[in-house]
């Protein structure tokens, strides 16, 4: 739990470090919009934390199946709550996804 408390303030020091020349050049983006989004998705990833747990319980440790199907809900559930709380970066991922590719 150390090492990814330590990620986690790393790289938000870095993404504040990062912000600062550029809003120096008057390219300001912690604006209302910014912040809505940020708590919208610390949202739904608070649900989909609760549903993974909840299913990880409800199959029981030491299973290869608790690894894999709580991580599937959990996608699942984020990908909802961020598609129906209209986050523009989940429009943005099921464009990519549903994109076809007619080189390949």
């Amino acid at each position: 739990a150390g090492i990814a408390i330590a990620s986690a303030v790393a790289s938000t020091v870095n993404g504040v470090l990062l912000a600062l020349p550029l809003r120096r050049r008057g390219l300001d983006f912690f604006d209302r919009a910014f912040f809505i989004d940020m708590l919208k998705m610390a949202l739904s990833a608070a649900a989909t934390g609760v549903a993974a747990y909840l299913v990880y319980r409800f199959l029981g440790a030491g299973k290869l199946l608790s690894c894999i199907v709580p991580a599937i809900v959990g996608a699942a559930i984020y990908f909802a709550m961020t598609t129906a709380l209209k986050i523009p970066e989940a429009r943005f991922a099921l464009g990519f996804l549903s994109r076809k590719d007619k080189n390949a």
